[in-house]
């Protein structure tokens, strides 16, 4: 009876430590090295898991044996996991792959049991190499998953060619999902329209939403394009051949991944190779896509390719905004006075991402009378600036993708508030070998913009804190998560009017770290 209940307790708690990691490994779109760096920093930096580590080596080294032994080491183990769990901020998602993962682990576990039923030791190495059990699984399912991703890949471009909608590829370091839901915005009235949903900028999330959502009387199709090395964007531009492309900023973003600006600089450029590009919106605010002509070769010119520069300080480009008043901008199109537009959107960076949209709608001819009205009823995109209220907070989210320029804009809007002005943020965690050269550079923006700075715990949050203790300055706190540094704000400043903008890049990595 006692080895029932003993198997029962181990698959109780083995499915719940798979579903954390498992959700982990998901999380960083499978990539093997990602996951190992993450758990191996969760074994390395967990002191439950180094203390269950101390007390499994001598049990198998000295064959120790007790029920009150192998108790002591999961309930050490879970307490790891626990805690591994607390800074969670994306759980495992429930597709159809992650279905087929637990039927294979479902056998796996039966066929343990089998051999292995009411015994502690096996039950507790399982538990502690889940990660490895989760790997294990994943290339051993590995060539169904290829043969499966191969289908829908097919039947994608089949779905794509037979529909034969006008193609739009945006990529950039940031700025793509706000370009795309802009763009998006302005073509609906004249088009029938489909658009990448969410972040899907990947080769499978461009695939599935092709698969889902384009059918024959799709005619114009709107992808985000993501990396994260080089080559992945020349992959998704061979996949959607886009006729229309635009390059939105070239900035600090993924390196890590990347290693360098150059490299970051090439794979967006990836998209001018695309074989049906007949016209090429471009960003020539940004120092980066000002190169642009060393990657545009000769023949694709010859063929009449459509360069639009876009700008806010070059009134020479082919489409150029500058402030009027307030809220309200004038547009110039080759030179000549076009609109007047009232945008409704906070943050410096909005402006490219509107007049990088109006370039898109310009050259599919739609009347600039309809995108007036367009811009004008466009709302900010969830977590990219977007206002909320709790109380007497108002919250400005910010909470996607950070990066310099957008962290930056972001702290310029917050200065123009009139109330206590908080900031909560980790840093820019995703800096690569630039990590600290980033967060130092936004100290003084700061220090400049904030009564009070909350800093989640983290390796870029260590930078600016000790720039922050060098600059002496203490109107700063760290605290381990988000709802930690709320649930401060909440009980220190229940009644106090202030706005609080949430500043970090926590969803696109797994850990609050």
């Amino acid at each position: 009876m006692i080895k029932y209940i003993i198997s029962f307790c181990f698959i109780l708690l083995l499915y719940y430590d798979f579903f954390i990691m498992f959700g982990l490994f998901q999380q960083e779109h499978y990539n093997v090295k990602k996951y190992l760096k993450h758990t191996l920093n969760y074994y390395i930096s967990n002191i439950s898991t180094i203390i269950t580590l101390i007390l499994f080596i001598p049990t198998l080294l000295f064959n120790l044996s007790g029920a009150w032994y192998y108790g002591v080491m999961i309930l050490f183990l879970q307490l790891g996991v626990i805690n591994f769990l607390k800074p969670l901020l994306v759980k495992l998602k429930f597709t159809k792959r992650t279905f087929r993962v637990i039927i294979t682990l479902s056998i796996l576990l039966f066929v343990m049991l089998l051999l292995f039923k009411g015994n502690i030791l096996v039950y507790n190495t399982f538990l502690f190499a889940v990660p490895l059990l989760i790997l294990f699984m994943y290339y051993l399912l590995w060539p169904l998953e290829e043969l499966i991703k191969k289908y829908y890949l097919h039947s994608a471009k089949k779905k794509l060619q037979e529909a034969s909608p006008i193609t739009i590829g945006i990529t950039g370091s940031y700025g793509k999902t706000s370009v795309k839901n802009f763009v998006a915005s302005l073509v609906d009235k004249a088009y029938i329209s489909v658009k990448t949903p969410a972040s899907y900028n990947t080769l499978m999330g461009i695939t599935k939403t092709i698969n889902t959502s384009v059918n024959n009387l799709t005619e114009v199709f709107i992808s985000e394009m993501g990396a994260t090395k080089k080559g992945e964007i020349k992959e998704l531009t061979d996949f959607v051949a886009p006729s229309i492309a635009v390059i939105t900023e070239i900035g600090p973003q993924h390196l890590e991944t990347f290693k360098t600006l150059s490299c970051i600089q090439d794979t967006k450029f990836e998209i001018v190779e695309s074989a049906n590009l007949k016209c090429l919106v471009l960003n020539i605010d940004n120092k980066y896509i000002r190169e642009y002509e060393k990657y545009i070769s000769k023949e694709k010119i010859a063929s009449g390719l459509k360069i639009i520069k876009v700008s806010t300080d070059n009134k020479n480009a082919d489409l150029y905004m500058e402030h009027y008043d307030e809220n309200t901008y004038k547009v110039y199109y080759n030179g000549a006075f076009l609109m007047m537009l009232t945008i409704n959107l906070l943050g410096r960076h909005n402006l490219m991402n509107i007049l990088e949209s109006v370039a898109v709608a310009l050259y599919l001819k739609i009347d600039p009378k309809d995108i007036k009205d367009a811009v004008e009823k466009i709302e900010s995109v969830p977590h990219r600036l977007s206002v909320n209220y709790d109380g007497c907070y108002r919250i400005i989210d910010d909470a996607f993708n950070s990066n310099v320029k957008g962290f930056k804009g972001a702290l310029e809007v917050l200065r123009k508030e009139t109330n206590f002005k908080v900031i909560i943020t980790p840093g820019i965690v995703d800096g690569g070998s630039y990590l600290e050269r980033i967060n130092s550079s936004l100290i003084i923006d700061l220090m400049n913009s904030c009564d009070l700075i909350l800093l989640i715990k983290n390796e870029a949050s260590k930078i600016i804190e000790l720039g922050l203790k060098t600059a002496d300055y203490h109107r700063y706190l760290v605290f381990d998560s988000f709802k930690e540094a709320y649930a401060y704000l909440k009980k220190t400043y229940p009644s106090t009017s202030m706005t609080i903008l949430i500043e970090n890049d926590l969803p696109d990595s797994f850990l609050r770290r």
